[in-house]
Order: structure tokens, then sequence, then C-alpha cells
């Protein structure tokens, strides 16, 4: 697979390929590319999946304030796609992206929650 995409980004890269192949990196256990080409798919053309994918990407290694950043624009652009192509049935994604951002607020929180 990433032999594939390889090769077809050489004839024409898109968001979709640099996403794909940051995929296939972060599963062989290479971050550093892994981070590269989603950061390139982001720049190429965000959308919710590659946004999302980042933040996740920053949680995994510690920056949660980058992470917090992702997942809100990842739930701002997917909330306007779907608003606009009246086509919000993907509830799975809308709760990864939800649990994400969720998740990173509760751990970068200053709440002193000892007086609940």
């Amino acid at each position: 697979m990433k032999t594939l995409l390889t090769h077809d980004m050489q004839i024409e890269d898109t968001a979709t390929k640099e996403h794909d192949l940051s995929i296939v990196y972060g599963q062989e256990g290479n971050t550093q590319e892994a981070f590269a080409h989603m950061q390139k798919s982001v720049k190429l053309s965000p959308y919710g999946d590659n946004l999302y994918n980042l933040g996740n990407l920053y949680e995994q290694n510690g920056n949660l304030p980058k992470a917090q950043v992702y997942y809100s624009k990842a739930l701002s652009v997917m909330e306007t796609y779907y608003v606009t192509a009246d086509t919000h049935n993907r509830q799975e994604d809308d709760l990864a992206v939800y649990s994400g951002l969720s998740r990173v607020l509760l751990l970068t929180s200053t709440h002193n929650w000892k007086k609940w």
C-alpha cells in the first residue's frame, strides 16, 4: 500500500493520498512520517478526517493544546459540511471527534474539581 501511494503521489499529490500514507506510517509506528504526511494532507485540503487524525497524533504525543486546536477544527469543518450537504449521518466520526476533544479538555482543565 505504501509503495502504491508513494508512486501515485508522484503523479498527483492529493490530501487523501497524504492522509492514507500517514495512516500507513502510523500503523507501522513511524510517528515522524505520519505527522509529516498528515500535516501535508491538512495543508492541501483540510477536512474532518485529516483534522481529527492530526489532532489524534498530537494527543498521542502529549501535545494536548495542539490536539485541542485540531479536534476543534475538525468539529467545525464537519458541522459546516454536514449542514451544507444535509448528510449528517456519520455518527461514529462525530463521536470520535467529540470524544477526542472532551478528553483533551478534561486533561488540560485547570478547574478545581475538589470544590464539587
